[in-house]
């Protein structure tokens, strides 16, 4: 909507300060004599498709330009992002609700960079798949879908490791490994005690 207004106004712009060129500058005359309409065409083609170019460039930023996530994503945030986007999902799971980047971003006021990102993460998990188009869909019960598996995928991914080696290197992944078991023993929990536990807040 705002790229089509930008685009709009500026080829309004455009036209009115090309006409003003035409007619005040018409030096072009004495290059091109009788042929000269034919390059003022094409430079009127070109000014055009310019502007509707920029146009679609704003329109396909305007989602990186949502709430704060112009930078890149942390891991925290995209685990904090992906449990939002899976309540989402969860809350559409029963009656067949197919969600789309577009719907998500306007939703939960977030990025598609970022939502695409996580979504992306969490059907490499068979969390969610990938739908003819441009939607989306759980395939994974909320009760099946464990809080400390997604803390691994997005948080502490011990699979991006590179192999270990002696001395501190090995030491240091040891701690890693004790920790994300830990973790995972914490965070027996389910996507659906978690959901359960905001609608008691409420």
């Amino acid at each position: 909507m705002i790229g089509g207004v930008v685009a709009s106004a500026a080829f309004e712009t455009m036209n009115r300060a090309f006409a003003f060129y035409i007619a005040h500058f018409p030096t072009y005359k004495l290059v091109y004599g009788a042929f000269a309409s034919i390059p003022i065409f094409l430079l009127w083609v070109y000014l055009s498709w310019l502007t509707i170019l920029i146009g679609a460039l704003i329109a396909a930023s305007l989602s990186n330009w949502r709430g704060s996530t112009i930078a890149r994503a942390s891991p925290a945030m995209l685990f904090y992002c992906a449990l939002r986007v899976l309540k989402q999902m969860s809350d559409g799971l029963s009656d067949g609700t197919v969600q789309t980047v577009p719907a998500l971003s306007a939703r939960l006021n977030t990025g598609y960079d970022v939502l695409e990102e996580v979504l992306e993460k969490l059907a490499q998990i068979g969390v969610v798949r990938k739908l003819s188009g441009n939607g989306w869909a759980m395939i994974r019960d909320a009760e099946h879908v464990q809080l400390g598996e997604l803390y691994r995928c997005f948080v502490l991914d011990m699979t991006t490791l590179p192999a270990a080696e002696s001395g501190e290197g090995e030491e240091i992944r040891a701690w890693l490994e004790r920790t994300e078991q830990r973790i995972a023993d914490d965070a027996a929990a389910t996507l659906r005690d978690l959901y359960a536990g905001i609608g008691r807040d409420a």
